[in-house]
């Protein structure tokens, strides 16, 4: 996914895996080096569909094994090159995009699709690459266990604690308002799964105070 005019920032983290998003946006669409910034642009097409946020619908997410979910909340995005950007964070509280961690170290899975075309269901091949999103031909994904903390000023410092080496998301249903899909990937590092299924519900304008927060990013 490499261009002249990407625009490519580190996502922090305190061990010694470092994703790189690339986001061949022309600036100013990021922040600085510390920033875990897509660096991708709101799709207003879609965007501007999405009614008033409303927390999941009770049960809508059963994920085990190498995180336990029941929430899960997603934005979309676009690059300049046309592609379509669906980030996907599942969380262990029912409302992901609106509710305020209260714990010091908080575990979301976050996972990056990518479509040649808006997001519609199919499935996603996931990679274990440095690009959000994976960088072969799409579609394609990645998938990150982040462990969320607060910093200094920080009040949303990533840390990567595994990554996605193999397996699939498939989604089943996509409106402008849900998202519904299935994820059976593998971790790298500890070799567990994570498997199950998952309502996420839009995320327009994430906090870094919240679980949501590497949306905000």
């Amino acid at each position: 996914m490499a261009s002249s005019n990407s625009v490519c920032t580190h996502l922090s983290g305190f061990l010694a895996l470092t994703l790189v998003a690339c986001s061949q946006v022309a600036p100013p669409a990021g922040s600085g080096a510390d920033d875990a910034d897509s660096g991708t642009q709101p799709d207003a097409a879609l965007e501007s569909s999405v009614p008033n946020e409303a927390g999941p619908p009770p049960g809508g997410t059963h994920v085990a094994g190498a995180l336990a979910a029941r929430g899960a909340t997603f934005k979309t995005s676009r690059t300049t090159s046309g592609e379509y950007l669906l980030d996907i964070v599942l969380g262990d509280v029912a409302d992901v995009c609106h509710t305020s961690r209260t714990n010091r170290f908080t575990k979301v899975l976050h996972l990056t699709l990518r479509s040649a075309n808006a997001p519609s269901p199919g499935t996603f091949a996931i990679v274990r690459d440095t690009v959000m999103g994976g960088s072969g031909p799409a579609p394609q994904g990645t998938g990150v266990l982040w462990s969320i903390s607060d910093v200094g000023p920080d009040l949303c410092s990533l840390d990567n604690q595994d990554q996605g080496s193999a397996g699939a998301v498939t989604l089943t249903k996509v409106t402008s308002d849900a998202i519904e899909g299935a994820v059976d990937i593998t971790l790298a590092n500890a070799a567990a799964k994570a498997q199950g299924k998952f309502v996420a519900t839009s995320c327009v304008a994430p906090g870094r105070a919240t679980l949501a927060c590497p949306l905000a990013l």
